[in-house]
Order: C-alpha cells, then structure tokens, then sequence
C-alpha cells in the first residue's frame, strides 16, 4: 500500500503516517484477499465486515491497522483488553502449529503459520477453538 511521504522520515510519529489515495491500493489489496480466500467456506460471511477497511475511505495507516485489528478481534470473539503487550519489550509467545481445514490442503498440503485471516476465512466460528489449541 502507497505511504504520503513526510517531509522527515527521522521525526515522524507512526499515528502521524498517512496512506496515499494515489493509484487503487485498496482495490488491489481486496482483489488478493479475494484470490485467496473468495472460495473459502466463510468468505462470504465476513467479507462485509472486512470489506470496509479497503473501501479507500481510510486516511491513516494507524486507522487500516486498527480497523483490521478490530475484525480480527471481532471473528474471533477477542476483547481487545484480553490481549495486549505491557511494553515494546514484550514478545508473543510461540504458537503451536495446529491443522484446520485448508480449502487448497487437499492439493498442495496443509500450509501452516498463515495469516489470521486464513483461520478466520476457513474455520469460521471454529477458529477461536483452533486458536486456542495453538497456545502453548
């Protein structure tokens, strides 16, 4: 995705970095997330709700981060004061690989250490019991 470049990369804050509406960005980022996961069982479920986050609409790269961060939280039934990081020394803890349903398993094999929305896209309502067994 384009970034507006700031005047001073050095003393520019990342709540202050913008995303350039230069080019079709979102358009593309949904079109990949669309070749990826638009024949997956839940697509169709929650494409709505992640849909907005590439409408274009967004102006700050903080604000994309956030709205992602809250359908993620949101499909995966996650208060967003369960999980946080005490400062930015702290690490997440490795994560078990645990297989689910991949739609292209049957093909190319189960692809562990996915993105989020690769649970979310073809576990659906399971996917916070996955993750769950994920934790160590």
């Amino acid at each position: 995705m384009p970034l507006e470049k700031p005047t001073e990369w050095h003393s520019t804050r990342v709540c202050d970095v913008k995303v350039s509406s230069h080019g079709d960005w979102w358009h593309v980022h949904w079109g990949a997330i669309f070749s990826a996961y638009g024949r997956t069982p839940f697509f169709e479920y929650y494409a709505d709700d992640l849909m907005p986050a590439f409408s274009g609409d967004i102006d700050s790269l903080v604000e994309l981060d956030a709205a992602i961060d809250r359908f993620c939280r949101n499909a995966l039934g996650i208060n967003p004061r369960e999980v946080t990081l005490d400062d930015a020394t702290s690490t997440l803890p490795q994560m078990r690989d645990v297989e689910y349903y991949q739609i292209w398993a049957s093909r190319y094999g189960f692809t562990p250490g996915l993105s989020v929305l690769d649970l979310i896209f073809n576990m659906g309502p399971e996917a916070p019991l996955v993750l769950k067994a994920m934790q160590p």
